[in-house]
């Protein structure tokens, strides 16, 4: 851990160095909130990253030293992102059994902070041209890893942590017959969620997470729709 928090920017990545340091105190998070904002505010932070690494991957340059600047640029933007949604994430808790996914959102988002600033350390070495040393030959032998290990937070955030992040919409005590098709929210305000997902990844939803919580919301019900009806005979 004390290496983890030398790594990191204390001007940028300060919520970071707070986070480590309660990260294994579990410690609550101070409001309790609805499944409803939580899932709204996971969206907003999935959309921005995607946002940053989309427009990153498409305004690359093709030579270097330009590439590595270009990287650098994009990787500060997104450990900013991360430091925001951890600050907020870090303030959050849910009821019952889910109440530290929040948490644990946010210590997937230290991870890659922490490779984000790692690959950004070893870029800016690379930008001002030099005769390479050994020093800087290592740190260049560690980028695949870096990258790997940053691809790996991703595929945890979209596979493992998204279909956790759904089933906080979902009612425990299912429709009543045994399905766990039911949500906690109505049908607005399911719907607004998908609008939001359509907004911040557009229509294809060129976006891992973004699309399996899409098709997961979408395949459930409102609460609304389970309500009892009054018998007109």
């Amino acid at each position: 851990m004390r290496s983890l928090i030398a790594a990191i920017s204390v001007t940028v990545f300060w919520p970071f160095v707070a986070l480590a340091a309660t990260a294994d105190k579990a410690e609550p998070a101070k409001t309790l909130v609805t499944p409803l904002t939580f899932v709204k505010e996971y969206i907003r932070e999935i959309g921005e990253l995607n946002k940053i690494t989309t427009e990153m991957h498409e305004k690359a340059p093709k030579k270097e030293p330009e590439l590595f600047s270009h990287f650098v640029y994009y990787s500060e933007k997104i450990q900013q992102a991360l430091g925001t949604d951890i600050n907020l994430l870090a303030e959050m808790r849910l009821r019952g059994e889910q109440d530290d996914l929040p948490f644990q959102l946010a210590k997937l988002y230290l991870i890659k902070g922490e490779t984000q600033s790692e690959l950004s350390t070893i870029s800016s070495e690379m930008i001002v041209p030099h005769e390479p040393n050994k020093e800087l030959i290592e740190q260049v032998k560690r980028m695949p890893k870096l990258r790997a290990k940053n691809d790996m937070v991703d595929e945890t955030i979209a596979k493992t942590m998204t279909p956790l992040v759904f089933f906080t919409l979902v009612d425990p005590n299912g429709d009543g017959q045994g399905h766990t098709s039911k949500l906690l929210i109505t049908t607005a305000e399911r719907d607004d969620l998908l609008r939001q997902l359509r907004v911040e990844f557009g229509t294809k939803l060129d976006d891992k997470a973004g699309q399996v919580l899409y098709d997961a919301i979408k395949t459930h019900k409102g609460s609304d729709e389970f309500l009892p009806t009054t018998d007109k005979r």
